[in-house]
């Protein structure tokens, strides 16, 4: 800015007393706004970010990876166990399936199925 135009810029903000607001409003928000910038960071900082987080991520991965095992583990013994019992001479059977007689309950049901519909409401 030139020399001239500095002062009537001063001059004028003397005389206006909402500029002079309205330049007290943007110098707060200025500030407001460095306040929220953040100091940069080091690039040692983020080397050990980094290293942090690939670490946890390392350690998550080894123990999903134990998990698994011992799931495929417990898997392996529990068919292990089910194909011997299936196969097993001890194993008794339990003869063939049929379908049994009708009982009471399914009697009384026939009953009301073949029964008429009831009457409707009577009319008024």
């Amino acid at each position: 800015m030139g020399r001239e135009f500095s002062v009537e810029v001063r001059e004028h903000l003397i005389a206006c007393p909402s500029c002079r607001s309205a330049v007290s409003s943007w110098r707060k928000l200025r500030q407001d706004f460095a306040a929220l910038q953040g100091d940069s960071v080091s690039t040692e900082t983020l080397t050990r970010i980094h290293a942090r987080l690939d670490e946890a991520l390392a350690h998550e991965v080894r123990h999903l990876g134990q998990a698994l095992k011992w799931w495929t583990v417990a898997a392996s013994i529990l068919a292990f166990v089910g194909l011997l019992a299936l196969f097993s001479q001890e194993v008794e059977s339990f003869g063939r399936a049929s379908a049994s007689a009708l009982l009471e309950v399914d009697r009384a049901f026939e009953e009301l199925l073949s029964r008429s519909s009831p009457p409707g409401p009577r009319e008024q």
